[in-house]
């Protein structure tokens, strides 16, 4: 399948990628994530230059790789961002840090976090505390997270679930039903 941000059929892939609109390429890939055509979205990010994304987005491609759960390219997009720059991104260290939990590294994660302020960090550690069975500061997390007047309807509904999750495995029913 020929992809419309392809300009050649007779040029590498990896080539044509590295030519492509990247903020068109980021809306395509968020289309197919929103309407769950993940295979699309995978056969994407097998055929793009990992490399070549511009520091700028790279967070955002990192997230979206997330999303199709490919962390490996999560990772592989945010490394040359992370440890070849002075001082990275707060955005770019919180989904690099995600990524490490992902992929089983949640003492790695926590560890980075502590260093990061980010609207999203509360979030990220929340989870790395589910991870670890730790629903008391996992709950904490997510009160903090809840504060932000800026979360989408979404991502408040999400971490309002899993702040009612964590008061029921702590056997706080009252705070579970408030």
């Amino acid at each position: 399948m020929i992809y419309p941000f392809i300009y050649c059929e007779l040029m590498p892939i990896k080539y044509q990628m590295s030519k492509v609109d990247h903020l068109r390429l980021i809306q395509e890939l968020s289309e197919h994530i929103a309407a769950y055509r993940f295979s699309m979205a995978e056969e994407i990010f097998a055929n793009l230059d990992l490399r070549a994304i511009p520091a700028p987005l790279a967070a955002d491609f990192s997230r979206l790789a997330r999303q199709v759960h490919l962390y490996k390219e999560s990772l592989q997009i945010l490394h040359p961002h992370i440890y070849g720059v002075q001082k990275p991104s707060a955005d770019l260290l919180v989904e690099y840090a995600s990524s490490l939990r992902r992929i089983g590294l949640v003492n790695q994660c926590l560890h980075l976090l502590t260093r990061v302020d980010h609207p999203q960090t509360p979030l990220h550690r929340a989870y790395s505390h589910i991870h670890f069975w730790d629903y008391k500061n996992a709950a904490q997390e997510l009160s903090n997270y809840l504060k932000d007047p800026k979360l989408e309807e979404r991502d408040r509904l999400v971490a309002q679930l899993n702040l009612i999750s964590c008061h029921v495995v702590l056997g706080d029913y009252e705070r579970a039903l408030d």
